[in-house]
């Protein structure tokens, strides 16, 4: 049986910071799925491309899996972050010692300030988001990407390639993150 994740859309999430884990999870052999976090299956990104989801979270919150991508963009992240139903979601996912990798705004607004998750905790996010870390009790740097605890963070849509081979190396192997890296010629 493949590892399960899912992927959380809202209105204004950013194009690169959700699609880019979407693809490379799939090279993994990962059953990934998008999630909308409204009762439309169709989501408006920042660039404002309209994505067609797998699922509704609504119909998926007993669902098991084993990771939760948060992408970043505006106003995708403080819808995230304002939506009581996905709040409670990620702080169950949490609970239950789940993987969690939040990229760009969504460390900041959605994981420290939301949700309270990372006290103690080290994490990175989108240059000013350090600020909303740090007031929640985490531990801010300034890494393209940092693993901590049951959580994976990163900064921007340029790191968003990096972010998802971490992802990669601690949900599946660093065998198969070198795999995809020599296979898809991010060799520098």
């Amino acid at each position: 049986m493949s590892k399960k994740a899912f992927i959380l859309l809202a209105e204004g999430f950013e194009d690169v910071e959700a699609m880019t884990p979407l693809d490379v999870l799939n090279r993994a052999g990962v059953d990934v799925k998008t999630v909308s976090i409204t009762e439309s299956y169709e989501v408006v990104s920042t660039s404002k491309m309209t994505y067609n989801t797998h699922l509704l979270l609504k119909d998926v919150l007993e669902e098991e899996i084993q990771l939760l991508v948060l992408p970043g963009g505006m106003p995708g992240t403080t819808n995230i972050a304002a939506s009581e139903m996905c709040v409670d979601y990620i702080k169950a996912i949490h609970k239950k010692g789940i993987l969690i990798a939040a990229i760009c705004a969504a460390p900041g607004y959605v994981l420290a300030e939301a949700c309270g998750l990372l006290k103690g905790v080290k994490a990175c996010g989108y240059p000013g988001t350090e600020v909303k870390i740090k007031e929640n009790g985490g531990i801010p740097l300034e890494e393209p990407v940092v693993v901590d605890k049951n959580f994976i963070t990163s900064r921007s849509p340029g790191t968003a390639m990096i972010f998802a081979y971490t992802i990669v190396k601690e949900f599946v192997s660093e065998e198969k993150a070198k795999e995809l890296k020599g296979g898809m010629l991010m060799n520098f």
